[in-house]
């Protein structure tokens, strides 16, 4: 899935995170909104527009591996899935 925004890629894309959940590889960019989550993520983030045609190509011409897949859907469950979240925020205001 390509998903390039011009202030960066955030959690609250949600074309971008439903695509993430179904472990589709996601290339997107990054901008002065870039959420630092995605620093350590299975997302390839480019930093202009030529490293964006290049991760693009990459991930068309990569082959797809299962294992792959479910490390991806993993990460999304573990950091951004709303039932996680909600859990995380609940932590939070609960005493």
């Amino acid at each position: 899935v390509l998903a390039p925004f011009v202030d960066g890629l955030t959690g609250r894309r949600t074309s971008a995170m439903a695509s993430l959940s179904t472990g589709a590889k996601l290339v997107s960019s990054m901008g002065p909104l870039s959420d630092p989550l995605f620093d350590a993520s299975p997302v390839a983030i480019a930093d202009g527009e030529q490293e964006f045609v290049r991760l693009a190509l990459d991930a068309w011409n990569s082959e797809a591996h299962a294992a792959e897949r479910g490390a991806r859907c993993a990460w999304y469950r573990k950091h951004l899935d709303p039932s996680e979240l909600d859990r995380r925020l609940l932590e939070i205001v609960s005493p």
